[in-house]
């Protein structure tokens, strides 16, 4: 019950978000302004901000129509930088962590020509530092069932770009409707939102030290509304899971069930301190 808002400028619709608690930040994307009928972006006016732990000292780091609808993040502290994916801009990015240097690292859609097909959609994603690779998922649309999951390396190839990199791998596809990623012992993990079999649900893949596929992958638990941000407490044995619905789960590792923890509005990326 003990709820603390510390910061309430976030006039544009703030989505992932990540911490680098050893110097006292916060980042977290902003999708900017939305049409609320079709959910879709209405222009290239989403953002990556910092703010410090206590909710002061708000800056935007990448604005200015750089990126649309910047989804979850993932910090790369070693390598000082910030990675996303933008959905309706159909690529993943990343940038230095005080916001220069901005590159794209997946080009999905051939803008405008893809603009309404949400299968370019990239929504999740997360880095596998160990094996210098990172992930993202294409969610599709509501209930399509056409949802997936790729991943390419950290570097790009000698000679290829964003929309002709070669090294790409479709892990999963006809999934639900796949949104935020990590990475846990060994497992990638996801939030698939959609009331379809297998939806509204946190699933879950074991990976090889190589980081070859093991199998396909498990259901780990199920009934968690629209499904978004994932957490784990790792020294708790528990995963945490926010729905848009507003619902915020917690379920042991291991269990089939959640429980809700608390009631808000909408709720989207979610972190631990």
């Amino acid at each position: 019950e003990n709820i603390q808002i510390i910061n309430d400028q976030l006039t544009d619709i703030p989505d992932g978000i990540a911490l680098d608690k050893d110097n006292g930040h916060i980042y977290l994307t902003q999708m900017g302004h939305m049409d609320l009928i079709t959910e879709k972006s209405v222009g290239y006016d989403g953002s990556i901000c910092r703010v410090n732990m206590d909710g002061s000292d708000l800056v935007t780091l990448v604005g200015d129509g750089v990126t649309r609808t910047p989804k979850q993040l993932r910090l790369d502290l070693e390598g000082q930088k910030i990675y996303w994916s933008d959905r309706e801009g159909q690529k993943v990015m990343r940038c230095d962590l005080d916001g220069s240097g901005v590159e794209i690292i997946v080009q999905v859609g051939d803008l405008p020509k893809s603009e309404d097909d949400m299968t370019c959609w990239c929504v999740g994603m997360v880095i596998d530092q160990e094996n210098k690779k990172f992930y993202w998922t294409q969610k599709g649309g509501s209930n399509s069932g056409v949802g997936a999951i790729y991943r390419a390396n950290i570097d790009l190839l000698a000679g290829e770009t964003a929309q002709n990199r070669t090294d790409i791998e479709t892990l999963f596809k006809n999934l639900p409707e796949p949104v935020d990623l990590d990475i846990v012992d060994g497992y990638l993990y996801w939030t698939d939102r959609g009331d379809l079999p297998g939806g509204n649900s946190l699933c879950r893949a074991k990976f090889h030290d190589d980081g070859s596929l093991v199998s396909d992958h498990e259901v780990c638990v199920e009934g968690l509304g629209q499904a978004i941000g994932l957490v784990f407490d790792e020294n708790n044995e528990h995963v945490y899971v926010a729905s848009l619905t507003g619902e915020l789960y917690r379920a042991r590792l291991g269990d089939k069930d959640a429980q809700i923890i608390k009631k808000f509005t909408r709720l989207t990326g979610i972190c631990c301190v």
